[in-house]
């Protein structure tokens, strides 16, 4: 594959969720539709932002199906099959883990050296998530977060939670804010972050990714590495560009309530 088209594969990895999730986003109060709508939005929209920021200019090899080969497996029954497919996932499992902490170290150690950067001119409570947050503040601004400032920056936040951590936590945020009484976000406020969120793109996915694909196609690590921070903001793009979109076209959003809220997570307030 070109350098473009394993770009075009990371973005939209990155821009979308796995439904195994839906289930606990929709427990946080995050409306279904709009998570539906989401993935599906974002799949021709993760490949028109990555052909976008990385074009292709190479001839693809796969430009017809006749050309793609697959060779047939060497197993001879099912048991070696599951057998030897077992053993090479040990080396794809080894290379999330690893990757996972050494992520997960570079983020606590932003975390520590903003922190600290922070009590050194007075101003406890800093981390590498609330200057996302603030980094985010304008996009959530135009992305139609204008009811008032307080409102714009708890989206914000969000959108900077989940690109920090991960959509999981930044939906347990949003779970919070509309569990609140009364809740900190409108409607609308809550329907642009829902569909904001609805994205892998996170540097924990971009560990998961890198260390996945790498233990598949060890002669292309070097290119996987290269665009995975490109590939991450290529997913980005994508999940913010459709919670745009759905700011514009949705005149009357619904806005719905967690499960601990007392009411069912499909009650909705107009």
């Amino acid at each position: 594959m070109t350098p473009s088209e394993i770009h075009a594969i990371m973005s939209s990895g990155l821009s979308c969720v796995a439904g195994s999730v839906f289930a606990a986003y929709i427990s946080f109060g995050a409306c279904p539709a709009y998570l539906l709508a989401a993935s599906v939005m974002s799949a021709p929209g993760s490949l028109a932002c990555s052909k976008i920021l990385y074009p292709e200019t190479h001839k693809s090899k796969l430009q017809r199906i006749e050309d793609l080969e697959l060779p047939k497996g060497e197993e001879t029954n099912a048991l070696e099959a599951i057998s030897n497919g077992a053993v090479i996932a040990i080396e794809l499992v080894l290379a999330v883990i690893a990757n996972l902490i050494v992520f997960v170290a570079l983020l606590a150690f932003l975390d520590s050296v903003i922190a600290y950067a922070g009590d050194l001119i007075g101003y406890e409570g800093w981390s590498f998530q609330l200057v996302v947050g603030y980094i985010f503040f304008p996009l959530a601004y135009i992305m139609g977060v204008n009811e008032n400032a307080e409102e714009t920056l708890n989206v914000a936040k969000l959108m900077g939670t989940k690109t920090a951590l991960n959509e999981f936590v930044a939906y347990q945020h949003l779970s919070e804010l509309l569990s609140s009484n009364p809740p900190k976000l409108s409607p609308r406020a809550a329907m642009i972050a829902t569909y904001a969120l609805c994205s892998f793109a996170n540097f924990g996915s971009v560990a998961i990714q890198v260390g996945i694909l790498g233990a598949m196609v060890p002669k292309r690590k070097s290119i996987i590495a290269k665009l995975s921070l490109r590939a991450l903001l290529t997913g980005s793009i994508s999940s913010f560009m459709t919670a745009s979109l759905a700011g514009v076209l949705v005149d009357n959003p619904l806005l719905c309530l967690p499960m601990n809220s007392g009411k069912g997570c499909f009650d909705v307030l107009r």
